[in-house]
Formats: structure tokens, C-alpha cells, sequence
């Protein structure tokens, strides 16, 4: 069995862990603050970033009213076309100034916005590797958190070639666990891989469990019990119990 979704969780801005808020086998929904970030060469980066975006605007301001002044004098012949092009090419320049800068501060706070970290999906914590105060590098050379949703789980399984025609989607499929003696839970085959491997002449197919409950944990092993029609009179006999010896013919 494994989760319905299974996510380790990675930083994406560098810095110091501030604090983190939910341990493993803790239950979240979607958008729930996992930790915080502390983040203060970033926060420097996007106060700078700021400060030349400001410089840019003053700056294509300026070369604005240059060019139109400018723009409005040459029709009089007042100054030379020439002027009045290294103007209007001045203020363009500028323009695209500041674009930059805005597209330098826009990335800079998409960062700084993955200070804080969110759950992705309704699940539990089933790893926390960092604590309050450890050094923490964007990129995935060390997971955060581990998440996985185990609402539904995903039971896959593998049946032999001569029963594969037998499966259907939709088909309800029981399911035993060792750990709970005498129970039996309910499976929906809801996809195959329509190819037979060709090393075990077997069908991969997943079956979904409803476990809102929570009686069930991934990673563990289910016996699932498949009812399908008889393959025929063929006896299938292991290679292990062949004893192949030479014959002598007289």
C-alpha cells in the first residue's frame, strides 16, 4: 500500500529555520503553515531592489519630459532632429530601466514569499528533519517535511497473465490485513498498466481504498482476493519442481 499522494517538502529561499509548527503524525489541511523561514540577506536584496526600482522611475521621469520638450521644440526647428532622437531614445532606454527593475523586484519577493511554508495538500506529517534554528539551503539536498494524504490509499498488485481478461475496472475487490484479524475492507480497481511484464508474465494494477478512518497506514501489505473465472484445464507447474536428468535410450 502506499498514500494517495506521497511529497517530501523542500525550501526555496535560503536562510535560518525561525520556527516550525506541526510534528510528525499531525493532521493538516491544505495552506497550513508548516514553518517559517528567516530570511535576512534576502530581505536586504529585495530593500535594495526597492531602492533602484525608485532610481529607475526618477530617472524615466526625467528622461520623459526631456524627450517631449524636446519632441515640442523641433517643430519649430528651436533644436535639431538629432537632439530630439537622442532624447526620445534616452527616455525608452529609461523605460525599459525600469521594467527591469520591476521584474528584479518581482522575483526577488516571489523568494521572499516562500519564507513561509505551506502544506500542499490535506494530509499528515510523516517526517520532520530540521529544527528551530538550522541553516536551511533552497534546492533539494535536504527535505523539510514529508506529507503524504492517506484519505485513499493505493494498493498495487500483480496478477498472472492467464486471469488478466477476468479484470475489470470498477471491479470491487476484497482486501485482508494481518493486523486486523477477521476484517475485510473494500477496493476499487480503478486502473491497470494494459502491458504484461514480460520478467514475471504478470498485470500491474492499483486498487483504491477509502480509509478516512485512518485504520490503515501506507506502506504496509494487503492480501487482496481476486474472483475471476476459471482459466481452463492448464496445469501450471513450477520450474522448481522439474528434475531434468539425461536419458539414455538402449
Amino acid at each position: 500500500m502506499t498514500a494517495y499522494t506521497d511529497s517530501p517538502i523542500y525550501a526555496r529561499t535560503d536562510g535560518y529555520l525561525a520556527r516550525w509548527y506541526f510534528d510528525i503524525g499531525a493532521k493538516v489541511k491544505k495552506g497550513d503553515l508548516l514553518a517559517v523561514i528567516d530570511t535576512p540577506e534576502l530581505d536586504k536584496q529585495v530593500a535594495q531592489a526597492e531602492a533602484d526600482l525608485a532610481t529607475a522611475e526618477t530617472n524615466s521621469g526625467n528622461a520623459k519630459v526631456q524627450a517631449d520638450r524636446y519632441a515640442g521644440l523641433v517643430k519649430s526647428d528651436a533644436v535639431s532632429q538629432q537632439d530630439t532622437d537622442t532624447f526620445t531614445t534616452q527616455a525608452a532606454a529609461a523605460s525599459s530601466a525600469v521594467k527591469s527593475s520591476q521584474a528584479n523586484l518581482q522575483r526577488l519577493k516571489e523568494l521572499q514569499s516562500f519564507e513561509k511554508i505551506y502544506a500542499p495538500f490535506d494530509g499528515v506529517v510523516t517526517a520532520r528533519t530540521v529544527d528551530t534554528g538550522q541553516l536551511i539551503s533552497q534546492g533539494g539536498s535536504s527535505e523539510l517535511f514529508h506529507m503524504q494524504a492517506i484519505q485513499t490509499l493505493r494498493v498495487y498488485t500483480n496478477v498472472p497473465q492467464v486471469y488478466s481478461q477476468g479484470l475489470k475496472r470498477g471491479m470491487k475487490i476484497p482486501l485482508t490485513f494481518p493486523e486486523h484479524p477477521g476484517k475485510t475492507y473494500e477496493g476499487t480497481l480503478v486502473r491497470t498498466a494494459d502491458a504484461i511484464d514480460p520478467a514475471s508474465r504478470t498485470l500491474l494494477v492499483e486498487l483504491d481504498l477509502d480509509n478516512r478512518s485512518g485504520e490503515l497506514m501506507p506502506g504496509g501489505l494487503a492480501q487482496a482476493h481476486f474472483k475471476t473465472a476459471s482459466a481452463g484445464t492448464s496445469l501450471i507447474v513450477p520450474s522448481a519442481a522439474l528434475i531434468f536428468r539425461r536419458m539414455v535410450c538402449r
